[in-house]
């Protein structure tokens, strides 16, 4: 049976619940958007009767999506690989700013990242079951197409598209 996912990319910092500087550093609109996140992940999670948050981050911490499925009681998953994982399949850590690496390298990487966040997910999920996985923005589009090809009803949302966030406070917002 097909699960309903949703795909939410979102800029990595955006999840971490703390805020990235000292209290006089912080920008007015970077706790604003981290409500905003958290307020959007409860209404999707109620919204689509989601009973799995599955979230794709380099180090399993805590998160606004692991806060979000708590409070509302449903199944939290970290889904990305372990750096044991990423060693025997030889990723390089800093796979994506190494400039030594083609831009074909680094997709290759990708992809066998995000295959293994599927697996994790069928593997954590019931089946019909509704649930979201929170990842960063640069994997939104082949995620999507991934869990599409393995017939999965799917649907995607960029947070960065989202009128009211305003995510200046992002280094790079540009890049995901």
């Amino acid at each position: 049976m097909p699960l309903e996912v949703l795909v939410v990319g979102i800029h990595h910092a955006l999840a971490d619940p703390n805020p990235t500087g000292f209290p006089r550093d912080v920008p007015p609109s970077e706790p604003a958007d981290k409500k905003r996140l958290e307020h959007l992940l409860v209404k999707m999670t109620r919204d689509r009767s989601a009973s799995l948050i599955a979230e794709e981050q380099l180090a399993p911490r805590p998160s606004i999506p692991r806060q979000v499925a708590g409070a509302l009681g449903v199944r939290y998953e970290y889904v990305e690989m372990s750096e044991e994982e990423r060693y025997l399949r030889k990723i390089p850590k800093c796979y994506t700013t190494d400039p030594s690496l083609s831009p074909q390298q680094i997709q290759a990487y990708h992809r066998e990242r995000e295959l293994y966040w599927i697996d994790r997910v069928e593997a954590a999920a019931k089946p019909s079951e509704g649930c979201i996985l929170v990842c960063g923005r640069d994997h939104l589009e082949s995620v999507t197409s991934l869990l599409a090809e393995r017939k999965h009803l799917v649907e995607h949302l960029d947070v960065a598209a989202i009128p009211g966030f305003d995510l200046s406070w992002v280094r790079n917002v540009d890049k995901p």
